[in-house]
Formats: C-alpha cells, structure tokens, sequence
C-alpha cells in the first residue's frame, strides 16, 4: 500500500470514529478485527452489494430494513475501499462524494419510499461501476 493510500486510510477511519491501523495485539485473537459477512471486500465488489441490496429495499419491512442497514455500512465503506485500488485523487474525492450522497439519502428515506430509494442505490451502483471499469483499477483485496 502506497503512503498516500495509508495516510488516507489513517485519516478517513479516525474520522469515522474508527481505530486507525496500527501493530498487531498479539495477545488479540484473528478475529479481534473480522469484517462483517456484508463487507464487499474490494471495491467491485461493493458495487455487486450494493445492486443485491438495492433489489432487497423494495422488500418485506423487515429485509428492508436490514438491506438499508447494511448499505449505510458499504456506502460508509467505500472511500476506504477505493483508497485500495489504483484510483487517483479525483476519482477517489468523486467515489468520496457518491458515498456522501448515499448514506444521505439512506438516512433520509429510513422510513421513507423505499422504491425510490432502491433506484437512487442501484444508480449509485453504476456509477460506482463505471468509475472503477473506465479506469482499469486494480482492485484487489490488500
């Protein structure tokens, strides 16, 4: 991972509340750090997520709302995902914004139209799709 990737990294997790990455805790077991089962993993992969979670809005309440949820967490995830790819600087600040508009809208439509909501999701999906296709981002999991 580049310097800039691991400053942005730093950066964007102490932001978000997170815990920024430092030497491992011997004493912490492999799963002191596990992903959630709904982490993508890579950034294509988010994009994959994000459409199955946008076809899951229109739902029974119940999946609704756990599809809702759990797109609030990749959108909250994908600067952090794009950090790890080849992007530039002007395509990750446009990946950045996208994620902003998303966890906008998903908080605005908690109890809202959820079809609209589901369109704005996949929408943002194929943005997402073509920012990272257009540019050939290597996009393997660190």
């Amino acid at each position: 991972m580049s310097r800039l990737h691991h400053v942005c990294r730093v950066l964007l997790l102490t932001a978000m509340g997170g815990c920024a990455p430092s030497a491992p805790d011997p004493g912490a077991g492999a799963d002191a750090h596990a992903r959630p089962a709904h982490h993508p993993g890579t950034i294509t992969g988010a994009v994959t997520a994000l459409r199955a979670r946008a076809v899951r809005l229109g739902g029974p309440t119940d999946e609704a709302d756990r599809a809702r949820r759990e797109c609030v967490d990749i959108v909250r995830w994908l600067p952090l995902l794009a950090a790890d790819t080849t992007l530039g600087r002007t395509d990750w600040e446009e990946v950045a914004a996208l994620a902003d508009r998303a966890a906008v809208r998903l908080a605005a439509h908690a109890d809202g139209d959820s079809a609209a909501l589901a369109v704005h999701i996949a929408e943002a999906a194929d943005r997402l799709e073509s920012i990272v296709t257009s540019r050939a981002v290597n996009t393997e999991e660190p």
